[in-house]
């Protein structure tokens, strides 16, 4: 007859099997790694990007294009986690370059965090970059993007930069109005103080000018590319996408592949630590193993003087003191 014992066995192997089975039967399927197709390779500078189809508008979210006359500033922030840092480093680029857009600043450093690429220790590397796009080319930009593997993060917004643009402009017309009139006196002015102060207040009205249509400068230029932010982090552990709808295997399968994940990252980090504390722990072994000796030695010395010793004779009833 079985005992307890038997039965428990038999109970876990059961609920590890069950859960082996979950976890294949509902595992995804893998991706394979990403081809760079002829379609997303860098075109030749000659040639431009193709124009976004109206069915890839409609899904990208963005608002509708804005009305004729207004300034908008389009701007747009992606996050990036790869196993292939340079191959997707280099797809970026030549994607901005099949843009027509440029680079306003573009950095690659490696991590101080140290990542585990089997056996072997290595920096994980990640790039920072900021580009401006052809406004008209931005659709098919983002649409690109939006076809790379590991986007983790994607951020888009418009600013509506009109009321800013014409309030520049009314000030300009109104500088220039009083650097004419200026000028105007100074022409008529015979005395040599007058002209002197007529020219201070025209300088200052050309530095105001100058700073005005520096401003509306930057505007356009905000206006007509759109500033893209760039961020790419490369990983040495397969990146999970994001499933919709997933099936009670699937969440299985994921919570027990970052568990297992979890588990492996504490080992090295534990091996990691005692490898570093290991010369205190040294350190702090020899004087502890000293004071253990040394009190183990006093307890058998202790002990054998108590051996030597001989007991006290017992004592009768008849020769207790009388009270």
């Amino acid at each position: 007859m079985p005992t307890k014992r038997q039965h428990i066995v038999l109970t876990l192997c059961c609920i590890i099997l069950a859960f082996v089975w979950c976890g294949c039967s509902g595992a995804p399927a893998r991706t394979p790694p990403m081809q760079y197709d002829a379609q997303y390779a860098p075109a030749p500078a000659a040639t431009s990007a193709p124009a976004p189809a109206p069915a890839a508008e409609k899904e990208s979210g963005e608002t509708p294009k804005a009305a004729e006359g207004r300034k908008i500033a389009r701007s747009a922030e992606y996050r990036l986690v790869t196993m292939q840092f340079d191959q997707d480093l280099q797809f970026v680029r030549g994607l901005v370059q099949q843009a027509g857009g440029y680079f306003e600043s573009s950095q690659v450093s490696s991590n101080q965090s140290v990542s585990y690429k089997g056996e072997q220790a290595v920096q994980a590397r990640s790039a920072h970059m900021v580009a401006r796009i052809p406004v008209d080319q931005t659709d098919a930009f983002i649409a690109q993007m939006r076809m790379m593997k590991g986007i983790g993060n994607e951020s888009l917004s418009d600013v509506d930069m009109t009321d800013q643009y014409v309030d520049n402009q009314l000030r300009i017309g109104v500088l220039e109005q009083n650097l004419t009139r200026l000028q105007d006196l100074q022409a008529q002015s015979t005395e040599i103080e007058t002209i002197i102060r007529l020219q201070r207040e025209m300088n200052d009205i050309l530095l105001q000018l100058d700073n005005l249509k520096g401003k509306l400068r930057n505007i356009d230029g905000q206006v007509e590319h759109a500033r893209i932010t760039l961020s790419i982090q490369e990983t040495f552990e397969p990146v999970l996408q994001p499933v919709v709808n997933e099936t009670l295997g699937q969440r299985m399968h994921g919570s027990f592949v970052r568990s297992t994940n979890g588990v492996f990252a504490f080992m090295r980090g534990l091996v990691v630590f005692l490898s570093g504390a290991l010369p205190v722990l040294v350190l702090f072994a020899v004087p502890a193993g000293i004071v253990l000796l040394v009190v183990r030695l006093a307890t058998r010395s202790a002990r054998r003087a108590a051996k030597k010793t001989p007991p006290p004779p017992p004592t009768s009833p008849k020769d207790a003191p009388e009270r």
